[in-house]
Formats: C-alpha cells, structure tokens, sequence
C-alpha cells in the first residue's frame, strides 16, 4: 500500500487512472530542457515538488523563467537531504485553494469515510490549524467522498488513509494520500468517537471491525503550538478540560533540528461558533516559558473576521501574520 499511494508522482497516476480530477501538472521531470518544455504547456506559477517529500519540504514555488532552474535545484538538494534520492515534478498553482482531506480506513468490508477536515491554515505548507468538518455545502461533501471512493473502492486497500484534495473554484482537485495516521487525526476522533489510533492496530492484526457512525453532531479544531526559537521549556503549564496531546516537559531543551511542535490543543463545541470561542478561551490560559511560541500568531487568526467566517484559504495565515509584520 506504501508503494502504490505514499509516492506522489504514483498516487497522482493512480488517481488519474481512475478519473480522479488532478491539478494540471506533469509526470517525473527527467532534464532541464524537459523542465522548459513542460512549464510552457502548464504556464507560470508552477510549483516544482518532491515525489516523496511531506511536511512542506521538497516543494518550491517558480512565478518567471529567472526561478524556473533556480527552485528545481533548490528542490533536488532539499528533497535529497531529507528523503533521499526523489523524483521531482510540476503542478500548477491553484487560485486561493483550500486544503480539504478525508480520513479514510481500509478493512475487509471495504472503504470507511470517516469524515472530512479543513486543514488550509497552514505557515509555509505546514498545517497549523485543522477542523473538522470542513465547512462545505452538502452537494460539495457527496462529491468529494465520490471522488474518495471512485480512488480507492475495489483497491484492496486495508489501513488508515487521508486523501487530501485542493478545492479551487468549486471543483475538488487530488494532492495526494498519506498511507498511516495524520498529525490531525485527532478532530476526527473527537467528531466521530471512533479511536482511530486502536482500530488502525485491529486491522493490522487481521481483525475485522465495524462502524456504526452517526451524523457529526459537534464541531472540532486542532491547533499546533510550535516553539519559533530553541530554548529550555522552564515552565509548560495547560488547561484542564481540553485535549492535550504532548511529548514534551519542563526542563526538556527544544532545539532547532528537530520538528517545533510543543503540543496538540484540541476543543469541541456544539457549533463551530462554540469551538472557536472555546479555544480562543483555552489558549489564553496556556504558559510557556523559555522559548517563543507561535500562540500570539493563533490568537490573531482566531481574531481574524476571515477566519470567523470559515472563507480562507492556504495562504490567509502567512497574510496575516506579514499583515501584522509591517
């Protein structure tokens, strides 16, 4: 399943194979004049990405001809370093896409949609903030999960999954799928009641399982607390009646090598009204100390009429955030 769906370039022909919408992009870019000719049919922007990168490495953005070499090798380098030797390719940049997902898992009863999330705030193609549902109308959801089934029924798929998709201009174009449990899998739990983490172990056992899902009748938001500077966490200090999901205490010393999530701060509310008034009033009660964080940045977007309002897209946080910057 790893090697059919966890390389890009692979899941992208597989999707196409099953007339799974794509963004407009190319197959494995093999040499520079390959890179030329292939950028004049896509036109500018393109982004320049790793077969096998994630997390937001292995991707660069090319506006002009001046970049168009420049980011592929800058490419090449990164994804070499962090993934190893990796296949590069082309997409197109979408207009003021979001970043919609389904978790999915596989068993011997076929293909469960667990439910969907919006997962487009994001600092540099790194997600900061996930809800779930995603706020989409109703005839929107049903074809996104057609897509989601038109990729992977009778696949003999049989694990966790999201299937990630760009929603641009009213049409839902695939990205990419992840093979194994997300960072945000933890809205899905809250808005399904399904432990995710336990059931993906039944099915690696060999053990059937069944669902009996109901419609989601609450609302959930992640939010990703990064250190944005090393240090020692002298005090780390949470509040009580929420999700916390950590692996780090005081005393630990943060540095920069490594992935800057502190901590998961997960809140429900009966609405989505509910949920974003909840986290704005648990994140107000969190202490850090020894290292700068990114919860004045969190606080600003939670602020945000944009955010309020369920209408932005991949590139409002990192707008706000220079907003704020100038």
């Amino acid at each position: 399943m790893i090697e059919r769906f966890a390389d890009k370039n692979k899941s992208r022909q597989w999707a196409i194979g099953r007339n799974v919408p794509v963004i407009p992009g190319t197959s494995v870019i093999t040499s520079l004049n390959e890179l030329h000719d292939e950028v004049k049919k896509i036109g500018f922007p393109v982004l320049i990405k790793s077969s096998l990168g994630g997390g937001g490495k292995g991707i660069r953005k090319a506006q002009n001809q001046y970049e168009l070499e420049q980011e592929f090798n800058t490419v090449q380098q990164e994804a070499t370093a962090s993934f190893g030797e990796s296949p590069i390719y082309l997409e197109k940049e979408l207009a003021n896409p979001q970043h919609i997902e389904v978790q999915v898992i596989g068993n011997n009863a076929g293909i469960q949609i667990l439910g969907d999330r919006n997962c487009s705030i994001q600092i540099h193609r790194q997600k900061v903030v996930e809800e779930s549902p995603a706020l989409l109308p109703a005839k929107q959801r049903r074809e996104l999960y057609r897509l989601v089934h038109l990729l992977l029924d009778n696949s003999g798929y049989q694990n966790l999954a999201t299937v990630e998709f760009l929603y641009s201009q009213k049409q839902f174009y695939f990205l990419e799928m992840n093979t194994r449990l997300q960072v945000e899998h933890g809205v899905t739990e809250l808005t399904t009641q399904v432990d995710i983490v336990q059931d993906q172990i039944k099915i690696a056992s060999g053990e059937a399982i069944e669902f009996c899902l109901n419609e989601v009748q609450n609302h959930a938001i992640e939010v990703r607390i990064n250190a944005l500077t090393p240090g020692n966490l002298e005090i780390l200090c949470f509040p009580t009646g929420v999700r916390i999901d950590t692996g780090v205490q005081e005393g630990d010393r943060l540095l920069s090598f490594y992935d800057p999530l502190i901590a998961k701060m997960l809140v429900t509310g009966e609405t989505r009204e509910d949920a974003v008034f909840n986290l704005e009033r648990a994140l107000s009660k969190v202490e850090i100390r020894g290292v700068a964080t990114n919860i004045d940045q969190i606080q600003q977007l939670l602020n945000s009429k944009v955010f309020q309002s369920g209408s932005y897209d991949i590139h409002t946080f990192q707008e706000i955030i220079e907003e704020e910057q100038k």
